[in-house]
C-alpha cells in the first residue's frame, strides 16, 4: 500500500495496452490489488485522489473503465466515504457519460445514481450538511469558509483532511460525514450547459435535488444555480424541460418564502441576461423571477431598476403576447414602487415609441390598454398626456435614443445618480401639480413663435439652464434633460423638431382611439363625461384640460375628446379651427373612423342627444356635426352622417317644432318685437316668440355654464391654434429644409432682370 500509486499509475498503463494478454494480466492484478485495498485499515485515499483526477481526463475506454470500478470499489469499503471526495472526481464521471462506449456510459450513470442516494441519506440530518462558499473544486483539505446549514448565521471552522482515522471517529461515534454541496455546484452549472442529453438531464436532475435538500443553505449559489436552471428550461427534449420546470418552481418558492438575507446583484444580472435569450420559456421564467422580486424586496429592488429597466423596455418588442404581458405586469409592479418610477417606467414607454414606430402600430394599443388594466387608468391617460403635451421637452425622439442602462455620468456613481434623479423628479412633480392647478382656472395660451421653437430644439446637452418661468421649466428639474445632460449624446439639430411632433399626433391618435373603444376605460371616459357638470371635482376638470392641451396635436382627436366630455360648445368651435389646418389623406381618413365611432355603440348618449331638440347643447352638437360632415368628401362615411342628420331634421318637422334660431339674430328680433309690440299678434310673430325664447333659454345655459364650469373656451381654442401652428411651421421648415436651394443659395442667384439686361 505504501507503493500503491506507483503499481496503479503502471496498472493503467497496461490497461491501455494493445496486447489482450496484458490486458487479461492487469486485469488479475487489478481484482489482486482491490482484495488488499478492501481488507486494509491503511489505505491512503487522500494519497490516491489526485491520481485519480489525472486520469480521469483519459478518454481511453479501458482506463475509464478500470477508474469507474476503483470508485465503486472504494465507495463500498465502509471505512471509506467517497463523498468526501466526491467533487474531485465528479465532472470526470459526468463526462463519462457522454462516452461512445454504452458500457462505460451505464457504469458512469450507476455511480453518480449510488453517489446521489447516498447524498439524499446524509443529507436528512440537516446540521451534516456544509455549504462551501467556494463554489470551485476543491479537496477536503482545502480550507474554505463554510455556513452551517442549521444556522446561516453561525460559522463553522475551516475544514482539515478527513483522513480514513477521522473517518473511523466518525463511525464509532455512528455519525454521517458532512456533506459539502457547494463545490459540486459549478460542476453541476457546467453539466447543464453540455451538449449530450444524458449529462444534461443527470446534471438538472442533482439540482433538483440539491434545492431540495440545500434549501437556504445554498443562498450563496441562487445565481449559479438559476443560470443553469433558465438554460435547461427551453432544452428541446421534454423530459429535460419539465424537470427543469419543477426545479424553477421550488427554487423560486425557496426565494419567496425565505427570511434570510440573500445578495440580488448576481440574481438580477443572470435574469438580466435571460431577458434577450432567444427562447421563450426561458424569457418567461425570467420575467416571473423579476415580478416575484419585486413584490418580495421591493425597498432593495428600488435600487435596480436603472440597470433592470433598459432590459424590461427591450423585451416589449418581443414577438410572443404572452411575454409582452407578463412584462408589462412587471413594469406596472415598478410603477407602484414609488412616484418617480411610475413617471420614468411611462416616460421610458413613450421614449420607446418615439425610438421604434412600428412597436406603436403594432403593440401601442396592446401595451396602453394592459398598463391601463394593472393601473389606474386616469392616472396612466394623466401621465401621458403631461408627458405628450409638455412644452420643456420638444425631443423625445433623441432622449429615447439613449442608452439608459450603459450611460457614463461623469463624477457620479448610478447609485449617485439615481437619487439626485429621484429628488429631481420630486421637484417637477410640485412644479407640474401647481401648474395644473393654476390651469385649472386659466389656461395660458402657448408661445407659437417658430423662431423660439427652433432655438429650443438646437439647444446641445451642453447648454446652461435656464430658470424657470410660468411657460417654461428649468431643464435641471427634469429628468428627461437631466439624462440628456448627462451623457455624452447631444441633442441633434434638423429633423428632430418635426418627428417629435409627427410621433405626438400619431400617439395622441393611438391613444385617443384606445379611450373610446378599449372597455378598459369605462371608468376614464366616465369621468371626462361628468368632468364638465356643475358638480364635477377639480381634479376631473383638469384632467380634461390636460388631455385637451395633449390631444391638440391631433385635430380629430380633440373633437372626438369634445364629444366625449359633451363639451359640444367647444366642439362646434373647433371644427371651423378645422380651415386653418392641412387637409391631408390622413385626416381625412381619421374623419372618416370619427364617423364610424359615431354610429358605435360608445357615442349612443350623442345619438339619443340628437333628440333633445330644446336641450341647450342641440344647436351646437348639430353645428359640430354638419361642420364634420363639411370636411367629408362624397363617401360612404359622408353618406352615413348625412342621413343620420337628415333624420333629425325630420323629427323636427314632424314634431311641429320652429327651426331653432343662431344668437347672433337675438338682438335684432328683440328690436323687431318691440317695433310691432303695438300689432295684432300674428302666427309668424308667435313662431318669432316662441324661437327667441328657445333661445334666451340656450343662451342663458350656455352662458350659466361656461362661466362656471367650462374652462374658458377662448383661451382652449388659443391652445389649439398655437399647438397646430407648432405643427404646420415645423412641416413647412422640413419642406424648406428639403429643397435643393437653401438661403445662402438663393442670395447668391442674380434676379431675372438683370440677367436680361447683361445679356442684352
Amino acid at each position: 500500500l505504501k507503493y500503491f500509486n506507483h503499481i496503479f499509475d503502471g496498472l493503467c498503463k497496461l490497461f491501455a495496452d494493445v496486447d489482450i494478454d496484458v490486458k487479461n494480466g492487469a486485469s488479475l492484478l487489478d481484482r489482486l490489488i482491490k482484495d488488499i485495498v478492501t481488507e486494509s485499515d491503511t489505505f491512503d485515499v487522500e494519497r490516491f485522489i489526485p491520481l485519480l483526477q489525472k486520469y480521469m481526463r483519459r478518454s481511453n475506454p479501458y482506463i475509464r473503465q478500470l477508474l469507474i470500478g476503483w470508485i465503486i470499489v472504494l465507495d463500498s469499503v465502509p471505512d471509506i466515504n467517497m463523498l468526501d471526495w466526491l467533487p474531485d472526481f465528479l465532472d470526470g464521471l459526468f463526462n463519462m457519460l457522454s462516452d461512445t462506449n454504452r458500457e462505460i456510459r451505464q457504469a458512469a450513470g450507476s455511480a453518480i445514481g449510488n453517489f446521489l442516494n447516498e447524498i439524499k441519506k446524509n443529507a436528512t440530518t440537516p446540521a451534516l450538511i456544509k455549504i462551501s462558499t467556494n463554489s470551485t473544486t476543491t479537496s477536503p483539505s482545502s480550507t474554505t469558509p463554510t455556513v452551517a446549514a442549521n444556522n446561516t448565521s453561525s460559522q463553522i471552522p475551516s475544514t482539515t483532511s478527513i483522513t480514513s482515522c477521522d473517518k473511523k471517529e466518525n463511525e464509532n461515534n455512528t455519525a454521517p460525514e458532512i456533506i459539502e454541496f457547494g463545490p459540486m455546484v459549478n460542476i453541476l452549472v457546467n453539466q447543464c450547459k453540455n451538449k449530450e442529453r444524458l449529462n444534461r438531464i443527470t446534471a438538472i436532475t442533482w439540482v433538483q435535488d440539491f434545492i431540495k435538500l440545500g434549501k437556504n443553505k445554498l443562498l450563496y449559489f441562487y445565481s449559479e444555480l438559476l443560470g443553469a436552471i433558465m438554460y435547461c428550461i427551453s432544452d428541446e427534449d421534454l423530459e429535460i424541460s419539465q424537470v427543469a420546470e419543477s426545479t424553477n418552481t421550488n427554487l423560486l418558492n425557496l426565494v419567496k418564502c425565505t427570511n434570510d438575507e440573500f445578495e440580488l446583484s448576481p440574481l438580477l444580472q443572470t435574469l438580466t441576461h435571460e431577458l434577450s435569450s432567444h427562447h421563450i420559456p426561458t424569457r418567461l421564467a425570467a420575467l416571473r423571477w423579476i415580478n416575484m422580486l419585486l413584490e418580495k424586496v421591493q425597498s432593495e429592488m428600488n435600487k435596480y431598476i436603472y440597470e433592470l429597466l433598459p432590459a424590461l423596455l427591450r423585451t416589449l418588442s418581443d414577438d410572443a403576447d404572452e411575454v409582452i404581458l407578463l412584462n408589462l405586469e412587471v413594469l406596472a409592479r415598478i410603477a407602484l414602487l414609488d412616484k418617480n418610477q411610475f413617471q420614468r417606467v411611462l416616460f421610458s414607454i413613450v421614449s420607446l415609441f418615439a425610438s421604434n414606430r412600428h412597436l406603436l402600430e403594432v403593440r401601442g394599443s396592446l401595451i396602453i390598454r394592459n398598463l391601463c388594466t394593472l393601473l389606474n387608468a386616469k392616472s396612466i391617460y394623466n401621465a401621458l398626456a403631461s408627458i405628450l403635451g409638455s412644452d420643456e421637452n420638444k425631443n423625445i425622439q433623441d432622449s429615447a435614443n439613449l442608452d439608459f442602462g450603459t450611460a457614463n455620468i461623469n463624477h457620479t456613481t448610478c447609485t449617485e445618480k439615481k437619487d439626485v434623479e429621484d429628488k429631481i423628479m420630486t421637484e417637477t412633480d410640485t412644479i407640474n401639480n401647481e401648474r395644473e392647478l393654476i390651469s385649472t382656472e386659466k389656461i395660458l395660451p402657448e408661445t407659437c413663435s417658430s423662431d423660439t421653437n427652433t432655438s429650443r430644439v438646437n439647444q446641445t446637452a451642453t447648454s446652461p439652464p435656464s430658470s424657470i418661468s410660468n411657460n417654461e421649466q428649468n431643464n435641471d428639474t427634469d429628468p428627461r434633460i437631466f439624462l440628456a445632460t448627462n451623457t455624452s449624446t447631444t441633442i441633434t439639430k434638423g429633423n428632430s423638431t418635426i418627428n417629435d411632433l409627427e410621433f405626438r399626433s400619431i400617439m395622441v391618435q393611438t391613444l385617443n382611439l384606445i379611450l373610446l373603444t378599449a372597455r378598459e376605460l369605462d371608468e376614464l371616459r366616465n369621468l371626462l363625461l361628468v368632468s364638465l357638470e356643475p358638480n364635477a371635482s377639480i381634479e376631473a376638470r383638469a384632467l380634461f384640460i390636460t388631455m385637451f392641451k395633449c390631444w391638440c396635436h391631433n385635430p380629430v382627436a380633440t373633437l372626438s375628446l369634445c364629444f366625449a366630455a359633451q363639451a359640444y360648445e367647444l366642439a362646434s368651435e373647433l371644427v371651423m379651427q378645422f380651415a386653418s389646418i392641412d387637409v391631408t389623406v390622413g385626416f381625412l381618413m381619421q374623419v372618416d373612423k370619427l364617423v364610424q365611432l359615431v354610429e358605435s355603440p360608445i357615442f349612443i348618449q350623442l345619438r339619443l342627444q340628437l333628440l333633445q331638440v330644446h336641450a341647450p347643447f342641440h344647436p351646437p352638437l348639430l353645428k359640430s356635426l354638419y361642420g364634420l360632415l363639411m370636411l367629408l368628401p362624397q363617401s360612404a362615411a359622408f353618406s352615413t352622417l348625412s342621413t343620420r342628420l337628415a333624420t333629425v331634421a325630420t323629427l323636427r318637422d314632424n314634431l311641429h317644432l320652429p327651426p331653432p334660431l343662431p344668437p347672433t339674430t337675438k338682438i335684432n328680433n328683440e328690436e323687431k318685437l318691440q317695433s310691432n309690440s303695438s300689432e295684432v299678434p300674428t302666427a309668424s310673430t308667435n313662431l318669432i316668440k316662441s324661437s327667441q325664447a328657445t333661445n334666451n333659454e340656450y343662451n342663458t345655459s350656455v352662458n350659466a355654464i361656461g362661466t362656471k364650469h367650462v374652462p374658458n373656451m377662448t383661451e382652449l381654442l388659443q391652445v389649439f391654434q398655437a399647438v397646430q401652428l407648432r405643427h404646420k411651421n415645423a412641416h413647412q421648415k422640413t419642406i424648406l429644409d428639403c429643397s435643393l436651394i437653401n438661403n445662402s443659395n438663393i442670395n447668391n442667384i442674380a434676379p431675372i432682370s438683370s440677367i436680361i439686361s447683361s445679356s442684352t
